[in-house]
């Protein structure tokens, strides 16, 4: 997972990693798809997962695209990565165990979303739509889960491990 190491890395590359696309794809087609035609403890352990990979490199790509924008080196996304797990991982917990953290989350997330829904909204026709919080099931079995912060963490730590890409020296003709 490049995050800055070698001439071929850019700022976001840990987003790109297979593995996180592969889970941002699943996420995505669990949410819209797979809970609505099988709704099951299954549907819902693979959002935790997939959200659980994905949600903590968020913060790494916003760091990474802000130090290119200031002109910087990328030099903070071990501690940017380690504080991501932390918050993602307290986050799930207290949103599968307090009701109220729960019942914060789901208005945060729902504003988040409330300017793309009114876009959506005013292109198809149907108008600006209230604010409305998303919905949540709290299920402290979703605790299973917290091992997949593992997967990014291996992840990073693979890549700083590896050393920078270096391009091949061709000969020069004789």
């Amino acid at each position: 997972m490049p995050m800055n190491r070698g001439p071929e890395s850019r700022p976001g590359d840990c987003l790109r990693h297979p593995i996180v696309m592969g889970m941002l794809c699943l996420w995505l087609l669990n949410d819209h798809l797979l809970k609505d035609l099988y709704g099951n403890m299954w549907t819902g352990k693979l959002s935790d997962v997939a959200g659980l990979v994905v949600f903590p490199l968020i913060p790494v790509a916003l760091y990474e695209f802000f130090c290119v924008w200031k002109n910087k080196s990328p030099t903070h996304t071990t501690p940017i990565l380690n504080m991501s797990l932390l918050s993602t991982g307290l986050l799930l917990i207290g949103i599968n165990l307090s009701q109220t953290c729960s019942d914060l989350c789901c208005q945060v997330l729902g504003t988040l979303q409330w300017p793309i829904k009114g876009l959506v909204g005013l292109v198809t026709g149907e108008g600006w739509p209230p604010l409305v919080p998303v919905s949540a099931t709290p299920d402290p079995t979703d605790l299973v889960t917290l091992p997949a912060l593992v997967i990014p963490l291996k992840l990073h730590n693979l890549h700083q491990s590896s050393p920078p890409h270096t391009p091949e020296r061709t000969s020069a003709p004789a």
